[in-house]
Formats: C-alpha cells, structure tokens, sequence
C-alpha cells in the first residue's frame, strides 16, 4: 500500500474582512485541526481570496503553524475568485490522494477527519462523503440538532462539541447513508474522483451549487454519495460578532445575486429532474 494512502490535503478558501473571521479560522478551524488524530498526516492549503485583513491573515496562519506545529501552505488571490476557483487553485497545488473541501467556520473533533477517510479508504463504491453537521441549511439527513451554542473560543466550549460527538459514535458507528447532496463546508472525496469528475464548476463564482453539480458528476462516474452518521462536525458561528465589517451589506448583495444566479445556472446546465433530486435530501 502507498505509503501516503492515509494523507489527506484540506483544501480551505477564506475571505477575511474582519477581525472576527481570522479569530474564527485560527481558534476554531485550525485549532481543531491541532487537536486532530491524523494531525501528522495533514496537509492545510487556505487558499487567501483577496482578504481586505491579508497581512494580519498571513501574520495569524504563520504564527499559529509555528506554535501548533501544523502543515499550513498560505496561497493568494490578487482578486477575489470565490469558492470555486479558490478551491481548484488548491487542489492544484496539494499533494495528498484524499482532499477534504471545508470552510473555515467549522470544527472537526478529533476522529472526525480518520473516520471519513477510513470510509473512503475500505469502500471504493463512495465518491464523496461527508459527516453529520450542526448547520446543514435543512438537509434532513446531514443535519443533526446538537444544542450546542458557542459563546466564546475557549476549550470549555468545544468540549461540548467534543462531548456531542462521542455520544453519536456510540449511537451509529457503522450507520451510512446514500444521498444526492452534501453540503460543500466539509466534504472528503479521492483526488482521483475530483479529478475524474472535473473539479469544481467554476462558473458558480461565490459557490452556491458549485458542491451540488460536483456531486452530480461524480454520480454519474458511478460512485456513490454519502453521509457517516456517526461522524459529527461543528458549523456555525461564534457569539455574535462583526462578521464583515463595513462590507456588510456589499457581501450581502453579492451573495443574494449569486444565489439566485447560480439556481439559474444549475437547472440550465442540469435539468429540473437534477434539481428536485437534491431538493429532496432537504427538509420539506
């Protein structure tokens, strides 16, 4: 067996116009990647998309690769480039045979990273899987109620996360589910699968549905799609906080126009038929 079959690059895009969010990638992201049981077999690319904070991003990813002792390459985008080209952009320059598609506003208990690879790794029928999630925008399957809010970065919080995965280990180690749709904050396929199926689309700009088509492909290279119900993952936010800054209302705007454009997009390229199939892993 190649000696490397069990590294895995993660391939993160941060867009960082506030304090808060470089707090958020440092002191939840990154610090559930330090306490991770493959931290020695990480590989990190985040991917800078043009942050407006670019030198204190790059003084914070420097700082907390000395201290954690984490494989951490920085890449920036002289313009913003949004999820989907940010992501190729790093896949491009990563080296592992397993790649894990996040954002930074999660935390990966320390099993959780092992426990997809492991799936992927025993099961050559699966594509692309993905965990159970705090926040999953509806998908009745992915999304799990934990009750769990964050109030503050500190280890007694994310005990509770730690605590809350434990408790799912024991109720459905071994439970897998099928499905169409992931949701892209966190999702593990094969390099050999990305390439396969073409990487993402990157016509989607900021993202929305750019997971979603991914997916399709790589259905119908003839793998399947998954979710491990005993593998969970925090997503979600930190307090309340100044997420954007003064960019507020422009990130909004922006985010409203690609999501309507990017439904557009998706049943133009893939049909009605695509569409209520992913809508149907969703709450009704």
């Amino acid at each position: 067996m190649d000696k490397n079959d069990h590294k895995v690059s993660i391939i993160t895009p941060v867009y960082c116009p506030s304090q808060y969010l470089i707090d958020l990638t440092e002191k939840m992201f990154l610090e559930s990647l330090a306490g991770s049981s493959m931290k020695n077999n990480l590989e990190i690319i985040i991917v800078d998309d043009a942050s407006p904070k670019r030198n204190e991003l790059k003084a914070m990813v420097e700082k907390t690769a000395k201290e954690k002792g984490l494989n951490i390459t920085l890449i920036r985008n002289e313009t913003n480039q949004g999820i989907a080209k940010s992501q190729n952009r790093g896949v491009d320059q990563s080296k592992a045979p397993y790649l894990l598609l996040t954002n930074n506003d999660i935390y990966a208990p320390k099993d959780a990273i092992s426990r997809l690879l492991n799936l992927l790794r025993s099961n050559s029928q699966y594509g692309a899987v993905g965990p159970k999630l705090s926040f999953a925008f509806g998908h009745r399957i992915q999304e799990i109620d934990t009750g769990i809010i964050l109030n503050d970065f500190t280890t007694d919080e994310f005990k509770k996360i730690d605590a809350a995965a434990e408790r799912l280990v024991k109720m459905h180690d071994g439970d897998i589910t099928t499905v169409n749709s992931l949701v892209g904050c966190f999702l593990m396929t094969p390099r050999s699968v990305f390439e396969e199926a073409g990487g993402r689309n990157e016509i989607y700009g900021l993202g929305y549905h750019t997971e979603s088509e991914f997916l399709i492909r790589v259905r119908k290279k003839g793998f399947k799609v998954a979710v491990d119900q005993g593998t969970l993952v925090f997503h979600g936010d930190v307090g309340k906080r100044d997420f954007y800054g003064p960019s507020m209302k422009s990130v909004q705007r922006k985010a409203t126009y690609n999501l309507l454009r990017n439904y557009a997009y998706f049943v133009f390229r893939n049909g009605w038929k695509e569409l209520f199939s992913l809508l149907n892993d969703y709450k009704k």
